[in-house]
């Protein structure tokens, strides 16, 4: 169980069921209460779930998103979600309950296309008002399909304009994604990751460590 309280001074208690063990070898149970303030950044991570995912991707997939959203809220940020296929599908603004976010995981669906395009302007609408550092992970296996007039350049246009607002741009992708492609749309081609498909739940959650950090 997690809940997260609101306190009347903006801050949040999150109060954790802590299973025996947990804490120590022969520990007993009890609750874990963390206090945190206000997010000092917010990133999104875009998921493809294209037709190419489906199976032992899509399920390392969410594990590495959880795992990210754990190392991202360490670091002052709250992480919201967007899946994309055939059209960008925002699944949850930017928040620190890690809880709920696996839930909006588990409801993910696999479609077909990869409309990378829509899911770069899906996170532009929802991080271009936000205060602080910003930032979106996008993660794929593939190449964008589905974006008119062209699909390539409709992305490139898209990734573009989130670089212009000021917000960092970090890829994951597979080793059957086009790496050249993934590190025009990356803010800089350090913040493009290249992983086997095996440990595409390892790439993602090493993307905490690209998050941008100090103040804007």
């Amino acid at each position: 169980m997690s809940d997260i309280v609101k306190r009347s001074d903006g801050k949040g208690i999150e109060i954790v069921n802590v299973p025996q063990g947990e804490w120590a070898p022969g520990a007993r149970g009890g609750m874990r209460i963390q206090i945190f303030g206000e997010p000092k950044g917010f990133a999104y991570l875009a998921l493809d779930c294209s037709g190419s995912m489906e199976g032992e991707k899509i399920t390392q997939a969410r594990r590495g998103a959880l795992d990210f959203a754990r190392g991202a809220r360490a670091k002052g940020y709250a992480v919201g979600l967007i899946a994309f296929s055939d059209e960008a599908i925002h699944l949850c603004d930017p928040q620190a309950d890690v809880t709920r976010l696996s839930a909006h995981l588990e409801s993910v669906q696999v479609g077909s296309a990869t409309n990378m395009a829509d899911a770069l302007s899906v996170a532009l609408r929802k991080l271009k008002e936000k205060a602080g550092n910003r930032a979106v992970v996008l993660v794929t296996d593939g190449q964008p399909n589905r974006g008119e007039p062209n699909p390539v350049e409709a992305t490139l246009r898209a990734a573009r304009a989130l670089k212009d607002a000021g917000i960092e741009i970090i890829t994951i992708g597979t080793d059957d994604a086009d790496a050249a492609f993934l590190k025009q749309i990356a803010t800089r081609s350090d913040l493009s990751i290249m992983v086997e498909r095996e440990e595409l739940e390892r790439g993602i959650s090493s993307a905490t460590a690209l998050l941008p950090e100090g103040s804007r």
